[in-house]
């Protein structure tokens, strides 16, 4: 009889296994989907900003625009906002973009939000007569107080052979490519 209940154990016990390889195979697919699906969201969101930098590049003479200019969004979020930059000079040049929180609410550091940002801060050559998209993505944190808050996005280049840093580009750099772009985030 032992033998029999021995046997009868192992069975249930190799279902049960077989059971929970199975739901964690599923389940391991299942995320790999959502988080395809995300990044794909991630990308076709860049496209469009990318599309609408190129829209407003063809109606302006500016060289440097922002894609949105203002968010609104809740606490715990993630949004991306893109930079780009329009190459008017008759030869290539090497820009970096530097974002700084300008205006934070009170009790707010700017270092603090400043730490929700971040971009690729390495110099991106682009040739004469080409555009460039830099893209920027905001963490905003579960915790973030709910106001205004604005960023100031500024683009450098490698004006006089002084390769630009992402660090030391903002408004009063004195390699600033064009003037720079104000973005509003209200967390509500």
């Amino acid at each position: 009889m032992t033998a029999k209940g021995d046997f009868q154990i192992s069975i249930g016990l190799l279902v049960t296994v077989i059971f929970a390889v199975v739901l964690l195979t599923l389940g391991i697919a299942f995320i790999r989907d959502i988080i395809g699906n995300i990044s794909d969201i991630s990308e076709d969101m860049q496209r469009q900003a990318q599309e609408q930098l190129n829209e407003q590049f063809k109606q302006t003479d500016k060289n440097f625009l922002i894609s949105p200019l203002e968010k609104e969004v809740k606490p715990n979020t993630i949004i991306s906002v893109t930079a780009g930059i329009k190459n008017n000079e008759p030869e290539p040049h090497q820009y970096v973009i530097g974002i700084k929180a300008e205006k934070v609410p009170a009790g707010v550091t700017k270092a603090a939000v400043d730490g929700w940002i971040s971009y690729v801060e390495s110099s991106k050559t682009v040739k004469s007569g080409e555009l460039t998209s830099i893209p920027i993505k905001i963490t905003i944190p579960n915790d973030a107080k709910k106001d205004i808050y604005f960023f100031r996005i500024s683009s450098c280049y490698d004006k006089d052979g002084l390769l630009p840093s992402a660090a030391n580009c903002n408004p009063n750099s004195q390699n600033l490519w064009a003037t720079g772009q104000d973005f509003v985030l209200t967390v509500k």
